[in-house]
This record gives structure tokens, sequence and C-alpha cells, in this order.
């Protein structure tokens, strides 16, 4: 399948992007220390860390593949299969069984103002 240029330039940026991500995030879950969730040496036993080293070396061949200009073979498709659907079963576990059970640690807050349900300026009545 050929893609135009435009196409081709905005797949290999999201395939960086993808790439960065994914080395930071194992990294730093690395170097987080063993007193943080998933951090220190056991980090790659997860199959968070897995699917993210899976899919980062997906996109990285890919980009290679795309910068090169190269034709993909029906077994490139099935890798790429197993990669999305690896790093897609991270995320629905993670929202619906993961998150719920870690409270606020798990929720992102883009508001620097402290909410009601954190008793501030709230009244008991």
């Amino acid at each position: 399948m050929k893609l135009s240029e435009t196409n081709r330039i905005a797949s290999l940026i999201l395939k960086c992007v993808v790439v960065l991500a994914a080395v930071l995030g194992t990294v730093m879950s690395a170097l987080a220390g063993s007193r943080s969730f998933m951090g220190g040496r056991v980090v790659f036993m997860y199959f968070t860390i897995q699917s993210n080293i899976a899919i980062a070396a997906v996109c990285a061949v890919g980009a290679v593949l795309l910068l090169l200009r190269r034709s993909v073979g029906r077994a490139w498709y099935a890798v790429k299969y197993v990669g999305t659907v690896a790093i897609t079963l991270t995320g629905v576990v993670f929202c619906l069984v993961l998150a719920p059970t870690m409270g606020r640690a798990a929720r992102i807050s883009f508001s620097r103002r402290p909410s009601a349900s954190s008793g501030r300026g709230a009244s008991s009545s």
C-alpha cells in the first residue's frame, strides 16, 4: 500500500512519539525504586512494561521500514496485530481493573485548586 507523503510523515511522527513514550515510561518505572508502584528491578516482569517494549519495537521497526520506503509482508501485519492487542489489553485492564483500586493515585488532575471532596473550605453540617 502506497502512502501519500503527508500520511508517511504523520505515520513517522506518531511512531517516533510512541517509541519515545514507551522508552521514557519504561526507564522511569525502572528508576522509580522498589517502594513505588511497579518500580525497581522487577519492572520487566510486568505485562504492562513488556507490552510497552513490544509496541516500541514494532513502531521502531515500522519507522525504519517507512524511512527506507520498504514494503512490508503479511508477517509484519501479524506482528503489528500482536503488539496492538497487547497494548490495548494493557490499557483496558488498567482502566477497568487496576485504576479503581488505586484511588486518587490513578487520577490525573489538571486543576491546581483543591477539590471539594478534599475537605478544604467545605462546611460540615
